[in-house]
């Protein structure tokens, strides 16, 4: 039997030990479950900053196709990292593909996007 629990019964007596006992489970089971908790919130955070991550990024490229339709390269840059990396949505595909045909740029990345669905799921977020 270990020191600690020896001495903790001898004082408690068997009664107090089992309460003890039962009183760390429930503190070991607290901390799992705001464990939990912080995980759960974290990737709700994360999530979020990917959605804005997301937002910016297709703000950017509508403001270079709009405003500097002739930065072929950082349309580009931005193109490739908002639907390649991001995974962006369709509407924003659409424009992408309306100023790539206007320009006369050939992307062989751009995806095969429905406007209007990422991935198989309708979305209704605007450019």
């Amino acid at each position: 039997m270990d020191i600690g629990i020896a001495i903790i019964s001898g004082l408690l007596g068997a009664g107090g030990v089992i309460g003890f006992i039962q009183f760390m489970i429930s503190r070991h089971d607290r901390q799992k479950n705001g464990l939990n908790d912080i995980k759960k919130e974290l990737d709700a955070i994360k999530k979020s900053l990917d959605e804005m991550n997301i937002r910016v990024t297709r703000i950017e490229l509508g403001n270079l196709i709009r405003n500097y339709p002739e930065n072929i390269d950082a349309i580009l840059q931005v193109a490739e990292y908002y639907f390649i990396e991001l995974d962006g949505n369709a509407y924003a595909h659409a424009v992408f593909e309306k100023w790539a045909i206007d320009h006369n740029v050939a992307i062989g990345w751009l995806p095969k996007l429905k406007k209007g669905e990422k991935n198989g799921q309708k979305q209704f977020q605007q450019l």
